[in-house]
């Protein structure tokens, strides 16, 4: 997964309690300042849902919940590159 990806999952409820939009507006922010990008290890397990769940999902409210399980599931499985993230995230937000 890109480090742009996982920092979907650090700005957005997760830790920053960022909107949608304020994610892909912090994005736009990240894509005008170039910097090498941190390397994220990819664990084994990347939780127990999937985009698929989230597709399978029969009504907007279901939708909305299955995406911020998916939203933390992934953030769980990539413990390990937490602080990676915060870091890249970090030195955008200055």
């Amino acid at each position: 997964m890109k480090p742009q990806n996982q920092s979907k999952f650090y700005l957005r409820l997760i830790e920053k309690g960022f909107s949608g939009k304020e994610v892909q507006l912090f994005h736009m922010k990240m894509t005008k300042r170039k910097v090498e990008w941190p390397v994220i290890t990819l664990p084994q397990n990347r939780g127990d849902i999937t985009v698929e769940d989230v597709l399978n999902a029969t009504s907007d409210t279901e939708k909305d919940q299955k995406i911020l399980q998916w939203y933390e599931a992934v953030w769980e499985a990539f413990v390990d590159n937490r602080q990676v993230i915060a870091n890249l995230v970090n030195h955008y937000d200055k």
